[in-house]
């Protein structure tokens, strides 16, 4: 038994030292009596955050401006590489100081294990109604050796989102029957149109 725990651990430990990752279990926020880690600022939720958001600005891109909402406590260090990435119409919502005008994406939870992750990040269902209706997108990764983390595909709920999130932080990740989204055989950082987003969760 105990050379089976160890093979059974071997993957965790070389995502760890090909990333310098030690945070293999993270609940974002955290669960009634987890023992996840917390902390948006450990390796490697910064990076699983952009991801997952470049996936859904690719997926529906927004002309102009748009504001991010990011877990609190995640310092300006850890957030900057996610801004960069996102590009200079991505504006930081920093205590509460949002622009009622202008789409908000806000990354309200964050699930890790191992090499696998999920995002729920809240949307407006119409970006062109900015304060109206808003839409919980599910974004699955994965990280592997050669493209790191990358987006498997992109859930977009019909549920209230409120409900949605309580789901959604409830659902363990699922490593069977994700399909990838790929071009020529490479996963994409993100998730266009067309090109494998599957259809939206009927709960």
């Amino acid at each position: 038994m105990p050379t089976l725990r160890l093979f059974a651990c071997l993957p965790l430990m070389a995502l760890g030292l090909f990333t310098g990752c030690t945070a293999t279990y993270v609940n974002i926020p955290a669960l009634t009596n987890d023992v996840a880690v917390h902390s948006p600022n450990a390796a490697p939720v910064p990076k699983v955050l952009e991801t997952a958001l470049l996936a859904v600005l690719e997926d529906q891109p927004v002309d102009g401006d748009f504001q991010v909402l990011l877990p609190e406590k995640l310092t300006p260090k850890a957030g900057a590489p996610i801004f960069k990435a996102l590009g200079p119409n991505a504006k930081w919502i920093v205590d509460g100081h949002a622009d009622a005008a202008l789409p908000t994406f806000e990354a309200r939870q964050v699930r890790i294990r191992g090499w696998l992750a999920q995002v729920d990040i809240l949307q407006p269902r119409d970006l062109q109604q900015p304060a109206g209706f808003r839409q919980l997108v599910t974004v699955d990764l994965r990280w592997d050796f050669a493209y790191g983390w990358h987006t498997l595909r992109l859930r977009r709920w019909n549920a209230n989102p409120d409900d949605a999130l309580k789901i959604s932080a409830h659902t363990e990740i699922q490593a069977q029957g994700v399909r990838p989204t790929q071009t020529q055989g490479q996963p994409l950082p993100g998730t266009g149109p067309g090109s494998g987003a599957v259809p939206p969760n009927n709960y």
